[in-house]
């Protein structure tokens, strides 16, 4: 898992639930994560502190990796609020639930 970027499985569902927490920068790594999600998945973004530009892009390869993949956002923290206002497709096919 990347040094900023912190994930832990709150609840085994339906759906389950990954916590997101730390920064999305350069250093951001999904690998892990993406070979969890082989279902419906709700991510709690509540724990996000920081994206930077280079975080915006490795979050939409994120994206685009788990395009079959139907995620619900949940408790999305201010850096990502801002993000959903700026950025066209920042959730892709995902829809946010709170």
């Amino acid at each position: 898992m990347a040094s900023g970027l912190r994930w832990e499985k709150k609840s085994d569902g339906p759906p389950p639930e990954f916590l997101l927490s730390g920064r999305i920068d350069e250093h951001a790594d999904f690998a892990g994560l993406i070979a969890q999600l082989t279902g419906p998945t709700r991510l709690d973004l509540s724990g996000i502190q920081r994206i930077n530009s280079t975080g915006v892009r490795e979050w939409e390869f994120f994206i685009r990796a788990v395009e079959n993949v139907p995620l619900e956002f949940a408790l999305c923290s201010s850096p990502i609020v801002e993000q959903l206002n700026a950025t066209t497709k920042f959730l892709g096919a995902g829809k946010v639930v709170s």
